[in-house]
C-alpha cells in the first residue's frame, strides 16, 4: 500500500511540475516587448518640428527607421502622426532630405 500512495504522490508531483506553474498568469514573452517598441503619435506640427534641418542619423534615432524608402531620397512613415481632422493615423507621410538634411514633410 504504501508503493502505491509513494507512486501516487510522486505522479502529482510530476504532473504539477509539467504544468509549469497552472493558475499563474503572465504577459506573453512578446508582450512587454511589443509594448517597448510602440511608437509614439505626433500631431504634424509635433512631427515637423522634430525632424525638420535633422540628418538620417538623426530622424532614426527620434523616431526610428522609415517603412520604406526611394533612390531619390524620400522616406515615408506610417501610423505615427494624426491627421488633424479625421483623427486617423497617417499611412503616407513623406519626408524629403536635400544635401543630407529633413527640407519638407508632405502629408
Amino acid at each position: 500500500m504504501q508503493a502505491v500512495s509513494c507512486g501516487l504522490t510522486i505522479g502529482f508531483v510530476v504532473m504539477a511540475l509539467a504544468c509549469g506553474g497552472a493558475g499563474t498568469k503572465s504577459e506573453p514573452k512578446g508582450a512587454e516587448q511589443k509594448q517597448s517598441e510602440a511608437k509614439k503619435v505626433y500631431s504634424r506640427d509635433e512631427f515637423r518640428q522634430a525632424i525638420l534641418n535633422k540628418n538620417q542619423d538623426d530622424v532614426i534615432a527620434l523616431i526610428g527607421k522609415p517603412n520604406r524608402t526611394t533612390e531619390s531620397g524620400y522616406w515615408y512613415y506610417a501610423d505615427i502622426v494624426k491627421d488633424p481632422i479625421s483623427g486617423k493615423l497617417e499611412d503616407n507621410i513623406q519626408v524629403v532630405f536635400e544635401h543630407g538634411k529633413v527640407v519638407r514633410v508632405n502629408y
